[in-house]
């Protein structure tokens, strides 16, 4: 047979054994996967054996054949990757081997007679890893035939010449992944000299190999080595102490390469635990070697210190395996009088596996007061013997009853500290480190015993006028670690500090400790207001002034206080929280008088913020006030400060909360005593709505809002006032409503069509201008039988009222309401009537929308505004007649409308001395009426055409050359004429033969 039908045959039966395997290699290593694998590399290396050479026909065949196997042969090696980390049961160490093996072989077979360093690289790696997977599989042979066989290819990749060393580190990983397999290999075979010799070649025949490798594969190559080191330290010998520190000592030489390996690293996370590992076992290496080398004693000395260091850095510090060496470290310091850190370090060690009862609790107290002029050093041990003894809860050691006696210790040790600042440090660090500890909560009884002995302490300070000491140990006095008693205690604490810092003029601490203060009584607020306040923190002040008057304990006298300290520090958006929580104790008291009172304090808070609006600083000043903005949302606590916007908002809020009281009092018949405050309400409401259409631009709604209140203070001040209202108030009511309204029209006309708010905005609009219509038919008589001068403003609202109505009715598509609103305007004299319908046509007109009877009805308003009107504006009655001429004359009903209109217009060109009326408007008419004249005759309507006819000559009178115009429709109009008088002699005759041949009728019946 042919080597290339061989070839083939052999590529064919390995395909189809692929196809087998692939999709059961999840099934895990069963004995069909396995032979299926072993044969698979057997082909392979069967097909490698027929490889063609270079030269040969069939070579660019083979090519083919050789990429589908490399392709296959990463396929598994990558399968066998996927199953080494899926940490699935049925993946066995056999499966892996095998499935390793065939991906190697498959490789090999399909790579190239000369491969590139790069190829070379890959597949010394695969063997590599090959024969490792074997080595663990127990498989010598194969793992010792693949390396043989990795050991030409590194061979030839140390001949690959790489001058610039692009390569180096690729070769440099390749080769050591080699090295060590092969070490391992020997070492799992039982050659230890051949495995040591493989470890020598790895890390001291060639250094710069061994530096160009990357951490994580020296972290593996040095984790291979302690597996092996550890194996010679266990290996038994049953000859004596003097042949195990033989094999100890052995074991130190596979151990200290372990550890040169990895003791550089440091970026790797699981490094550090390799390390420890390193130095326990080269620590028993030591000192088992002791019995073989005297000197390793020493040496294990050092490798203990940096084995504890690391050890106690880790979060496993209980583990028993360490006891020993913790202990033995603890007492080479102490005979080397080690510097506090050392001693500090050994003491942690020790207590950490302290066993919990009386005689070894005291015996540590009492080498610690023995030690009392090494004052920081005690302090930390204490510390540490404290957090042992919380902690022993988890593991039921039986430290929790020691900790009152630990904690007594170390508050009497820091009282006695020369270093005030230390002190209370270390005490917070103790409460701290008991307050975390969820399983442990102090008793009441030391709760009360430590309290009080900090209070003792505390108070000494504060008679020795060291307020700031002081307040420190209150501070501590209501630490968490003392929640058993916190409910009763701890808000006293925190006030008792506060004082503290108060007296000694350091406010921010005392806000700063107020500020944790439990509880809500309303001593807290109070102090916490005072110190705000010292700061200029009026937000602050505000917040404790809103908590103080809900609280439990508050009473009248504090805000009394407050407002006092208020106005000696000058805050006055302060002084206006202060008297807001005043009105609002009041308000939540019933009677008359009580109301009467509120109304006072609004008329004091709506003068501070008028002050507050006319200082320049208005655009960002102080807190916000309490409960003051109906009409907006109040901020977050933590952005009191608020702008113009903000203030003109809280102070429309007063001037709502006056109108509901003085509304609550007119129903009661109390307003006569507040009626001086309704007057001055009223005309302050007013006068800010004036001021601030001048300087607010950016609150248009809230003027509106303000004009509003005025008009309805103003009411009440009518209903309140004894004798009859003087016109001016009716005037200014009026002024008031028709100025919220324009506000109104003016923030909708700048909104988008499409916002949500928008038709609310435009009903609202609608609603008032129906409030203003009967507030002006109710007052508007009155005002113009005493006032003459103020009919032209009176008629100048009504007017815009009308055409704001008709925008915000258009806003709305309502067209009914419209059509009502243009009837009624006819009510308004002549002149505004016709300047509000000329709005109203110019509003309606462009619209594409609109309905055919609006518009008609509106340019019919208008002419008849036009005609009744004294002062006519002729162009613009030309151009509406235009206008309604144009949709009438297209509609046969509507003709006959048209020919009166047109009569209207002779009448005004007639009355037109000027020659005011435009002459294209004349030659349109006149072209108009005669074509008009022609349809109908067209259409037969003779007595129509007739009229048309008629119609066109009065109009030649009008327009230049209108005697020969008048002749030439003449001349068209005579056969008409004719034909209608024969019609009508028709007509006759036969009328008069019916009305005989009735009368006959009648004869003979009679």
């Amino acid at each position: 047979m042919a080597a290339h039908e061989q070839r083939s045959q052999l590529f064919d039966d390995l395909s189809d054994l692929l196809l087998r395997v692939k999709p059961r290699l999840q099934d895990g290593g069963t004995g069909t996967v396995l032979h299926d694998l072993e044969r698979i590399g057997t082909l392979a290396v069967q097909l490698a054996k027929l490889r063609p050479k270079a030269a040969a026909k069939a070579n660019r065949a083979w090519q083919t054949t050789a990429d589908a196997l490399d392709r296959e042969g990463v396929y598994l090696w990558n399968a066998s990757s996927l199953l080494r980390t899926s940490g699935r049961e049925t993946v066995t160490a056999s499966l892996l081997a095998a499935l390793r093996l065939a991906a190697f072989r498959l490789i090999v077979a399909g790579l190239e007679t000369n491969p590139a360093a790069e190829v070379l690289v890959r597949v010394l790696n695969n063997a590599s890893k090959t024969a490792a997977a074997l080595t663990d599989a127990e498989r010598t042979e194969d793992a010792t035939d693949v390396l043989g066989a990795a050991a030409q290819y590194e061979e030839q990749l140390r001949q690959i010449d790489d001058p610039d060393g692009v390569h180096a580190q690729e070769k440099a990983s390749a080769t050591v992944e080699y090295l060590s397999a092969r070490m391992l290999a020997a070492w799992r075979q039982g050659n230890e000299g051949v495995s040591y010799f493989m470890l020598q070649k790895i890390t001291e025949s060639d250094e710069d190999r061994l530096a160009r490798l990357v951490p994580r594969d020296r972290q593996l190559l040095a984790a291979r080595v302690l597996e092996i080191g550890r194996s010679v330290l266990r290996k038994p010998t049953g000859s004596g102490a003097t042949a195990d520190g033989k094999h100890a000592q052995e074991a130190v030489q596979w151990l200290q390469k372990a550890f040169a390996l990895v003791e550089k690293i440091e970026e790797l996370p699981d490094v550090p635990e390799l390390k420890r590992s390193i130095l326990r076992s080269l620590s028993k290496a030591y000192y088992t070697a002791a019995a073989f080398d005297p000197e390793n004693l020493t040496r294990a000395e050092v490798a203990l210190q940096e084995l504890i260091v690391s050890v106690d850095a880790c979060e496993d510090v209980q583990q028993n395996e360490y006891q020993e060496l913790r202990w033995m470290r603890l007492s080479l310091m102490r005979r080397k009088q080690a510097p506090d850190h050392t001693i500090l370090e050994g003491f942690r060690s020790a207590i950490a596996h302290l066993p919990w009862t009386e005689s070894s609790v005291a015996d540590v107290l009492q080498e610690l007061r023995a030690m009392s002029n090494q004052s920081k050093l005690v302090t930390d041990i204490t510390q540490a013997f404290l957090v042992r003894a919380l902690s022993s809860g988890l593991d039921g050691a039986g430290g929790h009853e020691f900790v009152d006696r630990i904690l007594l210790s170390l508050i009497f040790h820091c009282a006695k500290d020369s270093e005030h600042t230390r002190a209370v440090q270390e005490l917070e660090g103790a409460f701290g480190a008991m307050a975390n500890q969820e399983n442990f909560a102090l008793g009441k009884v030391p709760t009360m015993a430590c309290q009080s002995l900090l209070w003792q302490f505390g108070d000494r300070l504060y008679g020795g006028r060291k307020y700031s000491q002081a307040a420190d140990w209150f501070v501590l006095a209501a630490h968490p670690a003392f929640r058993s008693m916190a409910a009763a205690n701890n808000a006293k604490c925190f006030r008792k500090a506060a004082l503290c810092h108060i007296q000694n003029r350091e406010y921010a601490q005392a806000a700063a400790i107020i500020r944790r203060c439990p509880g809500s009584e309303a001593a807290t607020y109070y102090v916490a207001f005072i110190a705000a306040a010292h700061q200029g923190l009026e937000d602050e002040a505000v917040r404790a002034v809103r908590e103080m008057v809900k609280a439990p304990g508050y009473d009248r006298q504090m805000l009394l206080l407050a407002t006092q300290l208020a106005h000696e520090r000058d805050l006055k958006p302060l002084l206006v929280a202060v008297l807001e929580a005043l009105l609002a104790d009041v308000r939540a008291q019933k009677g008359v008088d009580n109301e009467i009172e509120a109304v006072t304090l609004i008329r004091c808070i709506i003068r501070l913020l008028m002050e507050l609006l006319s200082q320049p600083g208005a655009q960002m000043y102080g807190p916000l006030p309490l409960g003051c903005v109906p009409l907006a949302p109040l901020p977050c606590a933590q952005h009191l400060h608020f702008g113009r916007r903000q203030l003109v908002e809280a102070l429309v809020g007063h001037f709502d909360t006056a109108r509901t009281l003085i509304e609550a009092a007119s129903v009661k018949k109390a307003s006569a005593l507040i009626a001086k405050d309704i007057a001055w309400l009223w005309r302050a409401s007013y006068n800010c709505a004036v001021q601030g259409c001048a300087d607010w631009p950016e609150c248009e709604l809230l003027i509106a809002d303000l004009f509003d209140l005025a008009r309805a203070l103003m009411e009440q001040d009518c209903k309140a006032s004894i004798a009859d209202p003087d016109v001016e108030i009716h005037f200014h009511m009026l002024s008031a409503s028709f100025a919220a309204i324009t506000g109104r029209v003016f923030d909708a006309r700048k909104r988008d069509t499409a916002d949500a708010n928008y038709v609310v905005a435009q009903r609202r609009i609608v609603k008032d201008i129906s409030t203003f219509k009967a507030l002006m038919q109710e007052l508007g008589p009155g005002i113009d039988r005493q006032r003459d001068d103020l009919r032209e403003k009176k008629a100048a609202m009504m007017h815009l009222a009308v055409v704001y109505e008709v925008e915000g009715l258009v806003a709305l598509r309502d067209w009914d309401p419209l059509l009502a609103c243009i009837e009624t305007t006819a009510s308004l004299p002549s002149t505004d009537k016709l300047r509000t319908y000329d709005a109203i046509a110019d509003i309606l007109w462009p619209l594409t929308d609109c309905p055919a009877n609006v518009q008609y009805a509106a340019l019919e308003a208008v002419l008849r505004a036009s005609l009744d009107a004294g002062t006519l504006s002729i162009p613009k009655f030309a151009r509406w007649l235009r206008a309604i001429c144009t949709a009438y004359v297209g509609r046969e009903r509507d003709r006959a409308r048209v020919l009166g209109y047109i009569d209207q217009a002779v009448e005004v060109m007639r009355d037109d001395a000027d020659d005011e009326y435009p002459a294209d408007e004349r030659q349109w008419l006149l072209a108009t009426a005669y074509n008009t004249g022609l349809q109908c005759h067209s259409a037969s309507h003779l007595d129509d055409s007739k009229k048309w006819f008629e119609c066109a000559i009065r109009l030649c009178k009008f327009v230049p050359n209108g005697d020969a115009r008048a002749q030439k429709v003449c001349l068209s109009i005579r056969p008409l004429l004719r034909v209608l008088k024969r019609m009508r002699g028709k007509i006759s005759d036969t009328y008069r033969q019916l009305l005989e041949r009735y009368r006959r009728q009648g004869q003979g019946g009679s």
